[in-house]
């Protein structure tokens, strides 16, 4: 993957409400996607302007069945996203469904969180994830404890820290979760939460 996100790691809200606007316009060209949201930390401080963020949740509405979706799953040796649409076919996978994860998931200027709502209202998440947000929710306590031990910096004071500090911080913390998760393969996954629930606390992008 291009690292060229590591010169944003913890953008403000405001560096990244200069550019979301677009990046929802890419997203929302790719076939087969109706609307695109966003949620998480960008959603529920946006009159913070000066709010660090570790990534951006964004959603992909689309009118593409969840077991298309779950049926792409990559690993070192294979992935669907590498083969042509003859291979495709022959292989029983969704074309479209394919097309869509490659323009979706691409690397961009943020570090974006890729989800989407499928057609048959399956929330999904690109890459491995927890069943349940309470259980993400003490990953996520498990994780900023790491980076605090090793940064010296608490995430609540992070909108005071330098860029130094913030990257030793964030880099950190995003080595805690990935090892937790370093043995399950790459591809799309079913969240067990509400969407109900979680469109409630979304912002609508287009």
């Amino acid at each position: 993957m291009n690292q060229s996100w590591y010169k944003k790691i913890m953008p403000k809200i405001s560096d990244v409400q200069k550019d979301i606007g677009a990046i929802a316009k890419e997203i929302y060209d790719i076939e087969k996607v109706k609307s695109v949201l966003v949620w998480g930390s960008f959603a529920r401080n946006l009159t913070k302007p000066n709010f660090p963020l570790r990534d951006i949740d964004i959603i992909a509405v689309t009118d593409i069945l969840s077991d298309d979706l779950l049926s792409i799953i990559e690993d070192d040796t294979f992935s669907p996203l590498r083969m042509d649409r003859e291979e495709l076919e022959s292989d029983g996978f969704s074309v479209s469904a394919v097309s869509f994860t490659k323009n979706f998931i691409k690397d961009r200027k943020y570090n974006l969180d890729y989800w989407t709502i499928s057609s048959d209202e399956k929330l999904l998440h690109w890459g491995a994830i927890t069943s349940s947000k309470e259980e993400w929710g003490e990953i996520q306590k498990s994780a900023e404890k790491y980076a605090y031990n090793l940064s010296g910096i608490d995430r609540k004071k992070l909108i005071r820290a330098n860029k130094s500090k913030k990257e030793t911080w964030y880099l950190s913390y995003k080595k805690h979760v990935e090892k937790l998760f370093e043995n399950i393969p790459n591809g799309w996954f079913q969240s067990e939460n509400n969407i109900s629930d979680i469109l409630k606390e979304t912002k609508i992008l287009i």
